[in-house]
């Protein structure tokens, strides 16, 4: 609750704070995802937010591509409209972001397909 009090609330805030190539994608993948709808539960950070989510383990580095906008995460929502961060549903929003970005001709750096750490929310645009 601390980090995004309401996740759906913010969520055009948080699209809109990406760029705008990577907040295309996600718009088209949320038109191609089954099984689960999903939110932008965090997009541009600044240094103080980097630094929190270093110190709680969600990221490794506070030299993020969250600092310059180009990447997000993507929080899984149950059939309440509830964040649930389930594997499964998970997993659907990685197939649909893939197919989304390959019609789009935009590459992705996905988190969940890392060796090592797994940031199964994070999606960024590779360079």
């Amino acid at each position: 609750m601390e980090w995004n009090p309401d996740p759906v609330g913010n969520e055009e805030k948080n699209l809109t704070s990406v760029d705008p190539k990577l907040a295309d994608v996600v718009r088209r993948a949320k038109t191609l995802v089954s099984g689960t709808g999903f939110v932008v539960g965090s997009g541009r950070r600044d240094a103080a937010l980097q630094a929190k989510a270093v110190k709680w383990g969600w990221s490794k580095t506070e030299d993020s591509d969250h600092l310059d906008g180009s990447a997000l995460d993507l929080w899984p929502l149950d059939e309440d409209g509830a964040v649930v961060f389930d594997p499964r549903r998970q997993a659907l929003i990685v197939k649909a972001m893939k197919q989304a970005a390959k019609e789009m001709g935009v590459v992705l750096d996905i988190g969940a397909e890392w060796k090592g750490f797994k940031d199964r929310p994070h999606f960024a645009l590779k360079s």
